[in-house]
């Protein structure tokens, strides 16, 4: 019998000489602080409800290869954990414990085939439950690689919201249900819940050509576009079925909001954006070098020509009040002087004027007779309304035309005296 049997032996026969506990007939002994019948299906049964077994100490695994035992024992007190010995390994192994309060433990009634089993392959079994709460530390290192095999599915299959991403043979993919649809089908690629307000936020990015741009939709693909299209489903009469809504997030003035086309190449680049919405505000800073401005009090800005079937302008009665006459219309048009010129496209190039003879009027001149007929800008440039001008034409021609018939009268008996005279004169000769 080997060494460490033979002090087991003694151990138990000094316990049981000094103590006077007893043995069964199986050969089951028991101790402590009072009498009792051991386990019969234990070799040593000790019970006690205030003091606890205590196992050899030590700092240092034992050393005394080939003569230990499988099951032998001890309490390291360098690591704080308890060690075994593996006979056939021929190595001391550690027991589930740090020395701390974290363990691996099954905690439940029944256990598993393979509830958690991490072999040395570092495979983890067939199921895998974590409970309530999983809670990681500050920081969890993975190595080099991590490999998944069939696939890591997170929430339960068929139940909406829950799946947020799954991994199935070396590709990324997303859905509610089984089969996940991978990232790169030409179906829908991210759906968005209804649920909230904020859903999709991208914070300060940055792009050296675009500036700060949040979202940007590519396609690279030669011989095709790119599109964004917002669908609603509003069953009430004014409501708005979709909308973009250009905000300023630090509250200040907004400056510019551009919705345009932009090439790559060309003249056509990020300060020439076709469409530009931007607020009446006069205190607003920005350059304004976009072909079509529309600012939100309704103003509509062009500086290329305009073609169109027809223009309508609001002019019903029951919008308008302190209607009146006007008057003096035949010398304030009279005042007035039309011009014909040419732009000066080579100290103005933002405002695509064209270099033909132009036939028009002078602001600065109109504005001394008819101040109401002329708009003045943010940046100071004026424009006249040109469409405004007409009632002012309709009452001088009126005007011109009461001369006209009152000159034609006083004609018309001119005319009837001198022939009157000369009938007279023509008799008078015979």
């Amino acid at each position: 019998m080997k060494q460490t049997n033979f002090f087991s032996i003694v151990l138990a026969v000094i316990i049981f000489v000094t103590l006077g506990h007893e043995v069964s007939a199986q050969s089951s002994v028991g101790i402590g602080s009072a009498s009792f019948t051991p386990d019969a299906n234990s070799v040593l049964d000790v019970r006690s409800t205030t003091t606890g077994v205590l196992l050899p100490r030590m700092n240092a695994d034992p050393t005394t290869a080939g003569n230990n035992d499988d099951g032998l024992i001890y309490f390291n007190t360098v690591s704080q954990t308890y060690r075994y010995y593996n006979e056939s390994a021929n190595t001391w192994r550690a027991l589930l414990n740090d020395g701390g309060s974290n363990f691996i433990n099954n905690q439940t009634t029944l256990q598993p085939t393979s509830n958690f089993n991490i072999s040395d392959a570092g495979l983890i079994g067939t199921t895998l439950g974590v409970g309530t709460t999983l809670d990681v530390g500050t920081s969890a290192t993975v190595g080099t690689t991590l490999s998944v095999g069939n696939g890591i599915t997170v929430g339960a299959v068929g139940t909406p919201g829950n799946i947020l991403m799954s991994l199935d043979d070396s590709w990324i993919g997303r859905g509610l249900l089984a089969p996940r649809v991978a990232f790169n089908t030409a179906s829908e690629v991210i759906t968005i819940s209804p649920v909230g307000s904020a859903l999709v936020s991208v914070n300060k990015p940055s792009i050296p050509v675009l500036g700060h741009t949040a979202m940007k939709i590519e396609n690279v693909g030669g011989g095709s576009g790119v599109g964004l299209e917002i669908s609603g489903a509003r069953n009430a009469g004014a409501a708005e079925s979709g909308f973009i809504d250009f905000t300023n997030f630090s509250g200040g003035l907004s400056t510019l909001a551009r919705v345009g086309v932009k090439n790559s190449a060309g003249t056509n680049t990020e300060g020439s954006f076709h469409i530009s919405l931007q607020s009446s505000d006069p205190t607003a800073t920005g350059v304004l070098t976009e072909r079509f401005v529309l600012e939100h009090n309704g103003d509509l800005t062009i500086d290329g020509k305009f073609e169109s079937n027809g223009i309508k302008e609001t002019s019903d009665g029951r919008f308008k009040k302190n209607i009146n006459s006007i008057s003096n219309a035949l010398s304030t048009v009279m005042s007035l002087e039309g011009v014909t010129y040419n732009w000066r496209t080579e100290e103005f190039p933002e405002r695509s004027f064209t270099e033909a003879m132009e036939y028009g009027v002078i602001a600065q001149q109109i504005e001394k007779f008819v101040p109401e007929l002329v708009c003045t800008g943010d940046d100071g440039y004026k424009s006249v309304q040109y469409s405004h001008m007409v009632p002012l034409l309709i009452e001088a021609i009126k005007q011109q035309q009461l001369i006209i018939n009152s000159q034609s009268q006083e004609i018309g008996v001119l005319k009837a005296s001198v022939d009157a005279i000369s009938e007279h004169i023509k008799t008078a000769e015979k």
